[in-house]
């Protein structure tokens, strides 16, 4: 009996040392021996975590965020670009075009004779030559980049659409040029502009449309002389993304030269690159300035689409001689089929006035409907039709 009074003294006396124990520690700030901890309210807890959310929000935007890209004024240094036979052009002066002086590149002569009505009913019957002439080509890490041949050659003669558009002009006769564009991206719409189209409209295709060179067969096959379209930086560029080759003001001359072979290499059989929508890269002086040197050496034209494109690439090219083209009227700003007449009517009236005109459109079914049609009227008006190679402005 005595030891079960004693158990039972002895339990109740360690519970009771148990329970003050737990008491005491609960009443310290450290229970665990130092270690810190933080006793929060449910809303300190909750703005917390809104906090860190906001932080990590904020952190995450600043981490997608767009770069600023930074103008790069290239015009403050000299250019030296690489020789043409022993000649060179050479940049001098800061900031104005006035102030470069061009070394004695010569203009290569294109002394083709003109077609007699016997080679262009051969040309309705065959269409135009395959590409690419062997002695216009080169090749490289790119693919097959034009060049000029050892003759002189060049691939903005050889693989022009033969016609009178070139004498028309000595007989006081009117003539308009039409660019197509965008082609070769969906195979409906290239179809369409090819088999409808009258062979003296030029078609400009996209570089990032596949097989390319099975179009060039197809197009030329059809009568169609062609041409590349080149993508350049646009003011709203990167919101405005013409590709990942885009030629960008910002860029150095090397890199810039490389997307341009990139670029060219894409086909063959061309006169020449056309820049559709890239008026920041072509307002920069520094910029086209070894652009159109290169395609001088390649033997191609250069062409800038838009009707208020900048004079910069007009200048350059008249100071280096290279033959230029540029767009009187964007023909299917507007997709109705009253806009697109509208614009054919306009053109009309520059090439009446002027001698000469340029549209360019789209090959979107509607315009290539009332092109079309509009085509089959000219005639009547006393205005020719002629390949966009006819109206070459040559520099002087």
């Amino acid at each position: 009996m005595s030891l079960m009074k004693t158990l039972y003294i002895t339990s109740c006396a360690t519970a009771l040392i148990f329970l003050m124990f737990f008491t005491i520690m609960s009443l310290i700030n450290a229970p665990l021996g130092g270690q810190p901890y933080t006793v929060a309210k449910l809303t300190d807890r909750k703005k917390a975590e809104l906090k860190l959310a906001d932080k990590l929000a904020a952190l995450a935007a600043e981490k997608n965020k767009k770069p600023v890209k930074k103008e790069v004024s290239s015009q403050k240094e000299p250019r030296y670009f690489k020789t043409l036979k022993g000649n060179s052009v050479v940049m001098s002066g800061e900031n104005s075009a006035l102030k470069r002086k061009d070394g004695p590149i010569e203009h290569l002569k294109n002394d083709t004779p003109p077609p007699n009505s016997l080679e262009l009913a051969d040309i309705k019957k065959t269409g135009l030559p395959l590409a690419p002439d062997t002695d216009l080509i080169e090749k490289s890490k790119y693919g097959l980049l034009p060049r000029i041949a050892h003759n002189g050659k060049r691939a903005q003669d050889v693989y022009a659409r033969p016609n009178y558009g070139k004498f028309f002009k000595n007989k006081g006769a009117k003539t308009v040029s039409i660019l197509v564009t965008n082609l070769g991206l969906s195979q409906p719409l290239s179809d369409n502009a090819i088999e409808k189209l009258p062979p003296e409209v030029t078609l400009s295709f996209n570089p990032y449309a596949g097989q390319l060179n099975s179009w060039v067969k197809r197009a030329r096959r059809s009568g169609h002389e062609l041409m590349l379209q080149v993508p350049m930086e646009p003011f709203d560029y990167p919101d405005n993304d013409p590709g990942p080759h885009t030629l960008l003001s910002g860029l150095s001359d090397t890199i810039n030269l490389q997307r341009l072979k990139w670029i060219m290499a894409r086909m063959t059989g061309y006169v020449g690159i056309v820049n559709l929508n890239g008026s920041k890269f072509s307002s920069h002086e520094s910029a086209m300035l070894p652009i159109m040197h290169e395609l001088k050496v390649r033997g191609l034209t250069f062409m800038d689409a838009h009707p208020q494109a900048p004079e910069v690439s007009y200048q350059v090219a008249r100071e280096i001689k290279l033959d230029y083209l540029q767009g009187a009227v964007i023909l299917d700003r507007v997709m109705s089929k009253k806009a697109i007449d509208q614009s054919l009517k306009k053109l009309e009236e520059i090439a009446l006035t002027q001698g000469s005109a340029i549209g360019v459109m789209s090959g979107l079914p509607l315009s290539i409907q009332r092109l079309t049609e509009w085509s089959a009227s000219l005639k009547k008006k006393g205005i020719h039709l002629v390949p966009i190679s006819s109206t070459l402005i040559k520099p002087s």
